[in-house]
Formats: C-alpha cells, structure tokens, sequence
C-alpha cells in the first residue's frame, strides 16, 4: 500500500476512535448534565479548567486512542503482504466504534429531544417570574452580614439514611449536625435539601439560580456567558439587592473565576470583589505559580476567608462573603494532607468526609467571632454530583438533593416541623428574608421564601413538570440574557419580530393621527399590516389597514374620536405565514413618535400651551446622530451639545422662555413652571435622571434623552418619552457607492468598506434592493459580484423607472454568523449618486435650474478638499468658502443664478426662499456650539456629521435629492468619503 494512503487511514482511524472514547469520557464525566447543558461546558472556553480535568482527558481519551493506532501501524508492518487489509479493517473497526459509541450518546442524552425543544417555546418561566428588581423589600434598619458558601456537588444523600440521607454510614455526620442545628426545611426527624431543576445542574447554573431564582437557561454553543460583555443585565440578583442597601460584597474562590463566566455575573450583578486563584497568585496571597486541582485547595480558601473576614467586619458596612469550595469536584475530588483514610479506596468519600470536617470548623471558628452574632450563614451544594456511581447505594426511588442549611436566621418558618419540597431556585428569597427583610409577595425570580406559609412552584407544579418547561425554547431568557442572537436563528424561532412604529402627524380638525410602521424584521411572507386600537380598558374600537407607501412603509389614519383623551393603545399586526405583533403605541396618541426625535419635535409644534422638560440619562452626545442634536436647539436648548464629551444636560422651555445648562458633571436644577404652573425638580448624569413634576417623578429612567411635556390648558403631563439617540449604524458596514448610467443599464459600484462589525468580506456579501415610486410593490433583488479586494460591482436594467426618484437599499450579509447589515437606506436623483465628490459637483453645476446645494462644516475646513473638488468650486466662482482654516465655521448656498458664502470663528446664519419654500441654514464652530443645520421648511436635512454637510434640494418638486457628508474617511487611510 501507498504510503499516502496508510497516512491517511491511520488520520481517520485516529479520529474516529478518538471521538469514540471522547464520547465514552463524556458519558461517564457529566452523567447528569442535560444535552444544552452539556454543551454549555464543552463549548466554554479552556480558561480555567483544572488540571486534572485535562489530565484526565488525556488520560482517557488521548493516550488509549494514540497507543491503539501505534500498535495498529506497528503490526500492519510486521504483516507487509496484508498491511492494506489490516489497515483497511482496523478503519472499519474504529467507524463501528464511533457509531456505537454516538448511538449511545444520543440516546442517553435523547438529543432527538433536545433538537425538537430547541424549536418548542414555552412561557412558563415569563408567566411565572417576578421581577426582584421591582419587589418592595425592606431591610431592617441594622442589617446582617451574610456568608453564602457553595459547597462543590455537596448532596444530602451522603448522610446516613435515619437522618434523611441515602447512605448506610455517612460521609457527612459534621455537616449533618450543622443541619440539625439550622434550618433546612425537613420535618421534625429528617434533614432535607435543594431539588435540583434543569438549567441548574453545573457550578455556574447553580450560582446563577440561587443568586437569582432563574435556571441558566440561554442559546448556548455560539454564545459562551464567559465570552459576554453583559451577563443577563434585565435581571436583578442578589448581588443588586444587597448593593442598594450598601453592603460591601466579596466572591472568594480557589479557582479562576473567568471559568464559565462568573467573573462577568458577579461583577455585573453587585460589583463584588474578586478574590479567586489568579488574585491570590498576583497579590501573593499562595506562592507564585502555587497550582493544586483547580487552583488552591479548600484549606487555604479557609485560612484565606478567615482573613477576609476579619477585614470585612472591620468595615462599617454590612458585608456579603460570597465562597465557592472545589476539593469535592467530580470524579474522586481532592485529597489534601487533612484527609484520612475512613473509607479505603473510595477517594471520593475520604474526600467528602475531609470537606465535611473542614466546612464545619470553619463554620465553628465564624461562630466564636464577634460579628457572628449579627451574621447569617448560608451552606448549600451548588448541586448533586455528576459522579453518579457514588451514589449507587441510595435506596430504590431516593430523590437526590443538594446539602442545604441556614444557621442563624433572622426569623422562623411559618410551616413549621413540616417537610418543604423545595428546589435550589428557591434559596434567593429566603436568603434574603433570613437576613431579616421583609418581602412583599414572598417571591423573587421563581423562587419563592421557604420562610413563609406560600406553596412552592415545586409542591404546585412538580419537579417533572418545571424540567419539562425548562427544557424547550424561552425567548423571554433569551430576552433577559442580552445575547447576540443571530438573524437565522431568530427566523428559525420566530423569535423578535419588530418594526418601527410611529404617530408621523395629528390633523386635530377630523381627529386622526397619521400612523407609520417601518423596517419589519422577523417576519415571512409578509402580505399585510394593520393597527388595531384599544382604549385603555383594552376595548377594541377599531382596526384600519395599512398601506404600501413608495418608500416601502405602511401608513395608515387612526381616528381617536371614540378615545376619551386621546388615550389608548394601538398594536400593529403584521400577517405573514400567522400573525406577529411587531409594534405599539400607547398613551396619549396624538404624540407617540418616541422612535423619532425629528417627528416628535415636529408634533410637538402644534401645540401652544405646553411646557417641555429635558434632562438627560447617561452619554447621549457622544453617539447620537447629528440631526437629532439639531433637533434638540429647535426644540429650544441653547447651551452647547458638542459630540466628544459625556455632557449632563437640561432644558426647560416654558412658553418663550428656555432655562439650560450642560455640564461633565452632576446637574439639579429646581423651578416652578409660568402661568401658575407646579413645582419642577430636574436631576441629570451619567447613571439617571429625574424629573420631577408637583412630586411625581415622570422620567422614564432609560439611557438617553428624557423628555416631558405639561400641558397648562389640561394643567397635567399629557407625554413622557425617552430616545436612546444611539447611531445604531455607527459601527456597522458603511461604503462609498457610486451609480453610473447608462441609457436604461446602471452600475452600481461600492468600495471603502468600513467593515467594523464583519471579521473578513471573505465570510460576508453584498446584496441591494432598488425601485422608484411606481415600483414600489415589486422592488429589485440584487447581489454584488466581487471585482476587487475593496470593490463591488452590480450592473442592473432599470428600463422603466424613474432615475429622479430612485429609492436604494444595500446591504452586507455576514455568511458565518448569519446577520444583515444596512450599509446605506438613499433616495433621490441617481444621477447625484456619485462616489466621488468632483463628479457630484460637475453634474450639479450643469444642472443647477430648479435645483440648490447647500453646504455647511463641521470642525472641517474646505482648505482640505481634493484638488479636483477645489478646482471645480473655484471655477464656478466660490472663494471665501475655500478659505477657513480648522476649527472655523463656514457655508455654501448656491442655486443657478447666484452664489451665497460665508465664513468665520462666530456662528453663521443664512435665511432664503425659493418658491415660498424656505431654507434656513446655521453652523457652529467648536469654540460655540459645533453643529450644522439645515433646515427646509422647518424640517432638518442636515446630517450634521464631522465633515462637509451638503443637501441637495429641488425647488419645484419640493423634493430633498440628495443628503451627505464629505470628509476624509479615518477607515481608508484618509480617503475621501461620500456617506448618505
């Protein structure tokens, strides 16, 4: 046989017998994960992992598989007349084994299961949850320390079987003591534990669920918690609630805490401090490079937390200690110097008994402290042991549990000498209520306080029942976990169906709004939307129809007559394949635009009677878009909204009168509103903002601008919206695109990617959609062919359609994690579509009749233009335009009869009409107040971006052509760009 083929069949003889024992080592490490779970723990990242996990593989799975194929090759050549067949068979063999072994796999792990719940969606945990970030719970006014130890894969059972544990002679008897002494929930004879639900059956699962009442319930394989920036930021832990009553909180632990993502959980929820393995070895708390199991041993997290202690009880804040031990961790645990010998061979119970002893005298030593007497302790196994073996000796039908104790409790349970069933999820409220909080309804998350009389979801459900739910698909998880969810899965779910919703005008003479629904996602075949509206009974009044526009959104009139106050509720219906609701409105109708700054403002102009307050909530001028800042000086700011500092700001406009101020930090400003109007108390930074009207707080908390409107004629707040003003596409795809005609054929040509968001165009396409105003119904799909490493070429037949009315959409496909980009959303003249600025030019000065461009700065001089782009200029007569250096202000207006310009370091103002349309045009240098505006017809155009601003505006049809920005564009080496 060739020697190429013997390589060869030796790689995938190799392979397969060494995914065959990977199964075999999988199987019998994690006997009790489930399938998601599972693959949670092998997809997570090696970071942190033990050593004798990976020994352990290699030991297992490596060694047998390397030392089989050696003596394969060995033998095969000692047989050189039948090597081929030998080899051959041996190949057959090591397929067989890996079927074998994988048939097995998917059986024990009913993967057929797991593929179908991945598609099947439950809402129990939603129906079921209470929000703890929301409860009222109140704390008494000296509040206890808490010392919360996970105790590694601590289960009851190890106790002898009269106390309620399901061994002959117990592995624990200290820490079954310990129960006896506290609380655990069992009758007035036997010792009970925590159920362990799906979602909750690994370290970090447990630790998430006993902090926060929920199962780690997520989309895992492609999105590791360990890889993420935000760990489940809409829930609210333990962690939180101790933080809001200024309780100094520490996460102690001989391990990495990185592994599985708890560094990321425990500083996002509570911002505790991190002491774990890599602390301990950089602050020489163990010896340098000191490394045992999984970091240090239990003995020294001990020693380490007897210290910690001391220091935390120092302090005069309340303190939360927070542990984790490891010398219990599957297979056969840790054996330290403290180990003895009580049980042979068995290791694992040697070691279980040794952590029994160890886990009690620490618990005696907090017991002789001082601050004992105003401490809680909390002991509970994070959850049952993998290493199922070990409890082989449990009695038929004995239902596992983890180890759970509290000692010290503030307060009693109400169902007293009576057994609970209880699961780990539990352990959240009734944590909190053992320090003495009182807890309005008795629940957190899904867990409910032990303490009182109220049934658990447990004794109300089952246990079956509750991994049943668990088990399939929430997307109300996926919701709370903030993670990135890719597009295919979303339609493969059916999961986040959206759009943009919109009030767009109000005609107060027949009484109706002008409703607007753009860019739905998320749903297929889509063939019709409607808005259905409600009062705010949740009657139903009436359901309208929407129709196509020419930009491709739906429009539609809502008459609010049968709306006493205008109030109610609108829900738009998208109809595809079924139903979604992709959109609401709710509220006072007449001005629920809050996707839209710019509408919102233009609502806000037909009233006459109002006040309007603003106070901002965290960095909103760093990255929100420019014409919306411009939105904000119409709306009456006067102070300055420069786009590089994190400003706090507010505004007060009251009838004629604006009261504003900006600052870097905390600003409280206090007035009563004109006309005998209520007290006003306005507060804004980085983390919130308040404002206060006649002792009601109406800002809606969120993260940007916040804004209230009072009415005087209705002497009441009629609307409170907040915009986020986030440039969601500031970090997404942008390119240069240019289209060139050429009788009915057009080439459109895209280059200066800016390819933030996408890791190589090697993985990604480029796609469009294009129409005019009769097209509309039947837009042209489009892909781009790549020319280049940096351009992209699409040639297109627009026989039939309209060049002055061409609406154009591209967009950039990521292949490998399945997500859209827009990179650009135009309509206008595709004659103006010039990737470069020259050729714009040149066009426009040969067709400037019924049209005008009109160009302003920002923080960018025209000295700095293109040769070709200042020749052109000069050539047609502009000239102190070109002058301005950096930091200065100027502007350009020029139609086909007359040339307007202007610079200077003060602000500039140009006013002028065409055909009773007006255009109103305003720049600012940095040392003023750094925007650029252009308004026409009151309505803002200006992209106001660093760079050249230009419009182009047709005075005839009335008809915005053309929005831009030319500047130097920082993601092509200081090219010039053409942004729309």
């Amino acid at each position: 046989m060739k020697h190429s083929k013997i390589i060869l069949i030796s790689i995938f003889t190799f392979i397969f017998t060494l995914i065959g024992f990977g199964i075999i080592w999988c199987l019998t490490t994690w006997t009790r994960l489930s399938m998601d779970e599972l693959v949670f723990e092998l997809s997570a990242p090696l970071r942190g992992v033990g050593k004798d996990m990976l020994t352990k593989f290699l030991v297992k799975c490596l060694m047998p598989t390397s030392l089989l194929v050696a003596l394969l090759l060995f033998f095969s050549r000692k047989a050189a007349k039948s090597q081929g067949r030998i080899l051959v068979f041996s190949l057959i063999i090591s397929m067989a084994f890996f079927a074998v072994c994988a048939t097995i796999f998917w059986e024990k792990h009913d993967v057929t299961d797991y593929i179908r719940n991945l598609g099947d969606e439950s809402t129990f945990i939603e129906d079921n949850y209470v929000d703890a970030g929301t409860v009222d719970i109140t704390f008494p006014e000296k509040k206890r320390n808490l010392i919360y130890i996970y105790l590694e894969s601590m289960e009851l059972t190890y106790g002898a079987i009269e106390n309620g544990g399901g061994f002959r002679t117990s592995c624990i008897p200290e820490l079954e003591e310990l129960a006896k002494e506290g609380e655990c929930f069992g009758s007035s004879d036997t010792l009970n534990g925590a159920l362990v639900p799906y979602g909750t059956t690994w370290t970090m699962g447990a630790m998430f669920a006993q902090s926060t009442g929920l199962p780690l319930k997520i989309s895992v394989g492609d999105n590791m918690m360990s890889d993420q920036e935000n760990f489940f930021p809409e829930i609210t832990s333990i962690g939180e609630r101790l933080a809001r009553e200024g309780y100094n909180q520490e996460l102690l632990l001989g391990s990495d805490a990185n592994f599985g993502g708890r560094t990321n959980f425990y500083k996002a929820h509570g911002n505790y401090t991190i002491h774990d393995y890599v602390y301990a070895n950089e602050n020489g708390v163990i010896p340098k490079d000191y490394y045992e199991f999984w970091g240090y041993e239990d003995e020294k997290l001990f020693e380490i937390a007897k210290k910690d202690l001391k220091e935390l009880s120092s302090k005069d804040e309340p303190f939360n200690l927070t542990m984790l031990t490891v010398d219990t961790h599957f297979w056969d645990g840790y054996v330290c110097h403290l180990c003895r010998n009580e049980f042979g061979d068995n290791q694992y119970a040697n070691v279980m008994c040794c952590s029994s002893r160890q886990v009690t005298g620490f618990v005696r030593w907090i017991q002789q402290q001082d601050f004992y007497e105003n401490t809680t302790i909390v002991l509970c196994g994070d959850h049952t042991t993998m290493n199922e073996a070990f409890t082989s000796e449990k009695p038929e039908g004995y239902e596992r549990k983890t180890y759970t104790v509290i000692l010290n409790s503030a307060v009693n349970r109400e169902r007293k000498e009576e057994k609970i069933e209880y699961s780990t999820l539990d352990m959240f409220p009734t944590t909190i209520a053992a320090l003495g909080a009182s807890i309005s309804g008795q629940q957190l998350g899904l867990g409910i306080n032990l303490f009182s009389g109220k049934e658990t979801y447990v004794e109300l459900y089952g246990l079956d029942f509750i991994n049943r739910e668990f088990k399939k698909g929430s997307s109300f998880m996926d919701s709370l976990a903030d993670i990135v969810v890719d597009e295919e899965t979303m339609r493969q779910h059916g999961w986040l169906p959206d759009a943009d919703t919109n009030v767009i005008s109000y005609n107060e003479e027949t009484d109706t709004i002008r409703v607007s629904v753009d860019n739905i996602i998320n749903v297929k075949k889509l063939s019709k939307v409607y808005a259905i509206t409600y009062d705010e009974a949740m009657h139903r009044i009436s359901k309208t129809k929407m129709e196509l526009m020419p930009d491709r959104s739906y429009e539609c009139d809502v008459s609010l007559k049968k709306l006493p106050h205008k109030m109610g509720q609108i829900i738009i219906e998208a109809v595809g394949d079924k139903k979604y609701t992709v959109g609401e409105l709710s509220g006072y109708l007449p001005l629920q635009a809050h996707d839209s700054l710019s509408i919102y403002a233009d609502l806000l102009e037909s009233y006459d009677n109002i006040a309007i307050i603003m106070a901002n909530n965290g960095d909103f001028t760093r990255t929100a878009i420019g014409s919306d800042l411009n939105v904000i000086h119409r709306l009456g700011m006067t102070g300055k909204l420069y786009k590089s500092s994190d400003l706090c700001m507010y505004c007060v406009i009251d009838g004629q009168n604006s009261n504003c101020e900006t600052s870097e930090d905390l600003l409280i400003y206090d007035c009563v509103l004109s006309e005998n109007g209520p007290p006003v108390h306005i507060e804004s930074s980085q983390d919130h903002a308040s404002i206060v009207i006649d002792g009601v707080d109406y800002a809606s908390a969120g993260k940007g601008l916040n804004i209230v409107i009072y009415d005087y004629s209705k002497e009441n707040v009629i609307d409170s919206a907040c915009f986020e003003l986030q440039y969601k596409d500031l970090n997404h795809p942008r390119a240069n695109l240019d289209i060139k005609l050429d009788g009915d054929n057009a080439t459109i040509t895209a280059s200066q990617l800016n390819l933030d968001e996408v890791d190589s165009m090697e993985k990604a396409s480029l796609r469009g959609v294009i129409w005019d105003g009769t097209h509309y119904k039947h837009p042209i799909d489009f892909k781009f062919n790549k020319d280049s490493d940096s351009v992209y070429i699409a040639d297109l037949d627009l026989k039939g359609y309209d060049p002055t009315d061409i609406y154009l959409e591209v967009f950039l496909y990521d292949d490998e994690i399945k997500e859209e980009y827009r990179v650009i959303d135009w309509n206008g003249n595709v004659n103006l579509l010039k990737g470069a600025f020259a050729e714009e030019l040149s066009y426009l000065f040969d067709n400037l009749q019924d049209r005008v461009l009109i160009l302003s700065t920002v923080d960018s001089s025209p000295e700095l233009f293109e040769p070709a782009v200042q020749d052109i200029l000069k050539e047609h007569g502009v000239n102190s335009f070109l002058e301005p250096y950096e930091d200065s202000s100027s502007f350009l207006v020029i139609d086909s009869s007359s040339i307007n310009e202007g610079s200077d370091y003060d602000d500039l103002q140009y006013d002028c009409s065409y055909n009773e349309n007006v255009v109103s045009l305003y720049c600012s240098c940095w040392d003023n107040k750094y925007y650029s505006s252009i308004m026409i017809n009151n309505h803002e155009v200006c992209r106001n971006d660093h760079g050249i601003n230009g419009v182009v505006y047709n005075y005839v049809t009335d008809m915005v052509e053309d929005v831009f920005t030319y500047d130097a564009n920082a993601f092509t080496d200081g090219d010039f760009l053409m942004e729309r």
